[in-house]
């Protein structure tokens, strides 16, 4: 079977599991993107990192509000640089340190795989261009649901959360809200309170 692999936080007891467990299947997957994009130490203002619409915090002499902007992005792509200077480890399940399974096993851990790595391909096309707005998070509910994210375009300061619900059946959009998760949050209630994903 081989040895597989998390990539871990030691100083914030949480960890990710990549899609491909293996060392090889890791260093040969975009997923690997995931320990560049949380160990990043960089502002958000230079070319090829995420991004928010930057035009919307522009003053009346066009001079841009960078500081309203990187709060924007902190909240649009929460995940970047997360692990920052912290200890980071690709630790394998064969390791003698037992951090594998420690992971797995202490109520102190975190995995935070679900949280992190969606987002991860949403910065991807982000940041190549790909798009016309930009998600913020995405992921299934159930079976065959999905939901995801967007940034509004009359208003780039909130975000909407799109439900899709598969078999044919039409999408649903959310009211504007002010965080990713609230519009996420918003987006699994429909999904709840409908589970056919059709408004009532």
């Amino acid at each position: 079977m081989g040895q597989y692999y998390k990539l871990i936080s030691e100083d914030k007891q949480e960890f990710v599991e990549p899609l491909m467990h293996k060392m090889w299947e890791i260093m040969n997957n975009p997923a690997a993107g995931a320990l560049a994009y949380l160990t990043a130490d960089a502002p958000y203002d230079g070319g090829g990192t995420p991004t928010a619409n930057y035009s919307a915090f522009k003053d009346d002499d066009g001079e841009v509000d960078w500081d309203e902007y990187g709060r924007m992005c902190k909240i649009t792509w929460p995940n970047f640089g997360r692990w920052s200077g912290d200890r980071i480890r690709t630790v394998g399940d064969y390791a003698e340190s037992g951090l594998y399974g420690e992971a797995d096993r202490s109520e102190g851990w975190t995995n935070v795989t679900d949280e992190v790595l969606p987002e991860v391909r949403a910065a991807e096309d982000d940041t190549m261009g790909r798009g016309g707005v930009r998600i913020g998070t995405f992921g299934r509910i159930g079976s065959q649901v999905d939901y995801k994210v967007f940034i509004s375009r009359n208003d780039p300061t909130k975000f909407y959360g799109v439900l899709h619900p598969g078999n044919d059946k039409r999408e649903v959009e959310t009211e504007l809200h002010d965080t990713p998760r609230d519009a996420t949050i918003a987006a699994k209630g429909i999904y709840e309170n409908n589970p056919v994903g059709v408004k009532q």
